[in-house]
C-alpha cells in the first residue's frame, strides 16, 4: 500500500494528497526550468483526493477550484508524456502566458526568495493548465 503526504489548504477546509512533481526543460544543476504539480486521473493518489474532497461543501469547493487552477490533471501517463513533448517544443507559448499573468497569488506567509519562487510556480501551473485545455481541444478536432 502506498503512503501519501497530506496537505491542509485554506485554513484546514480542504485536505489533499500532495500532487506529484513534473519538470519541463533543462537547466544545469536543476531538474527542470519549469516545475509544476500534477495528478494522474487513473492513479491511487487522485482516487484518494476524490475520496477526501466533497463538492457538496461550498468551502471545500472554493478551495479545490483555486487549488486545481495551478495543479494539472492528466487523464493518463500517456497523455502526460504527449503533453510534455508538445509543451517542450512550444516553450515560447508557456513563457508568454507566464509573463502576461499579473495575478498576485496569496503567499502572505512567505518572504523573499521563497515567496518569489512559489509565485512563479503558481503562474507556471496556471499557464500550463490553460495550454493543456487548448491542447486537448486541438487534439480532439484532429
Amino acid at each position: 500500500m502506498d503512503t501519501y503526504q497530506i496537505v491542509h489548504l485554506d485554513g484546514g477546509r480542504l485536505h489533499v494528497p500532495v500532487p506529484e512533481w513534473g519538470f519541463i526543460g533543462k537547466k544545469e544543476g536543476y531538474n527542470g526550468r519549469y516545475s509544476y504539480k500534477f495528478y494522474l486521473s487513473d492513479s491511487p493518489r487522485y482516487e484518494l483526493l476524490k475520496f477526501m474532497y466533497s463538492h457538496e461543501k461550498q468551502e471545500q469547493k472554493i478551495a479545490y477550484d483555486y487549488f486545481m487552477r495551478v495543479v494539472l490533471l492528466f487523464e493518463s501517463e500517456a497523455e502526460k508524456n504527449e503533453f510534455k513533448k508538445y509543451i517542450s517544443s512550444n516553450l515560447n507559448q508557456l513563457k508568454s502566458l507566464i509573463s502576461m499573468d499579473t495575478k498576485v497569488y496569496d503567499t502572505s506567509d512567505l518572504r523573499g526568495t521563497e515567496k518569489r519562487v512559489v509565485q512563479e510556480r503558481l503562474k507556471i501551473g496556471a499557464a500550463l493548465n490553460k495550454i493543456l485545455l487548448q491542447w486537448r481541444k486541438l487534439n480532439k478536432t484532429l
